[in-house]
């Protein structure tokens, strides 16, 4: 997942505004971890872009197998196929000579659709900031989709469009502040898995230190 940084502020449909409001400090927390902090900026130390891209790699094998299986019972709700990321995670860490075995992490299933919505509005906006992501990472650190950055290019040009279409599908709770407030639940126990996924990466030495002035 690239980083979960702030999706774009363009009119926004009401549950995806009280998706915004509810999830507001833990998506900022996480923001301002120290395994994210300075992505995008020059010195940001290649050890640490690639000890994130291992931290994700459990977390997400768990987060999709955790959408798919929801989704293998109702199929017709929402597609996933082609918005799959554990793929990336693993080519972009082969670039680097790295071939972790991505197990799963630990995750609670998927039981309604207002969870769905909760785990992939963390999920697909975070995509969205990877574009940001993914244009200063190549500038600063000469990475990009073929080498080692696929999964912050994620969906290149069509990006907008999957974030979109991905807004429209969760105004269909719109009518039903219960299932918001579910949503908005899950979406936060998302970044919190998200930022304790990174407290672990963040234990391995040196990797979280300031680069030397030069």
């Amino acid at each position: 997942m690239s980083s979960p940084v702030q999706p774009p502020t363009e009119a926004a449909g009401p549950v995806r505004q009280f998706l915004r409001q509810h999830t507001h400090a833990a998506h900022v927390a996480l923001n301002h971890h120290p395994m994210l902090s300075g992505i995008t900026h020059p010195g940001y130390p290649l050890l640490r872009y690639q000890a994130l891209l291992a931290a994700y790699l459990p977390l997400y094998a768990g987060l999709e197998a955790a959408i798919e299986q929801y989704l293998s019972a109702y199929p017709a709700v929402f597609d996933y196929r082609p918005r799959r990321k554990l793929h990336w995670l693993v080519s972009d860490l082969a670039f680097f000579g790295h071939h972790p075995a991505p197990t799963p992490a630990a995750m609670a299933p998927i039981s309604n659709l207002a969870e769905l919505i909760g785990v992939l509005y963390v999920i697909e906006g975070s995509t969205l900031g990877g574009g940001l992501i993914a244009r200063l990472i190549t500038q600063h650190l000469g990475i990009d989709a073929n080498r080692g950055g696929a999964f912050f290019n994620a969906y290149g040009v069509d990006t907008q469009t999957r974030w979109q279409g991905f807004c429209v599908f969760i105004e269909t709770i719109a009518a039903y502040p219960a299932q918001q407030a579910l949503a908005a639940q899950r979406a936060v126990a998302t970044f919190k898995q998200f930022q304790q996924a990174l407290d672990r990466a963040a234990e391995q030495p040196g990797l979280c230190a300031e680069p030397e002035a030069g």
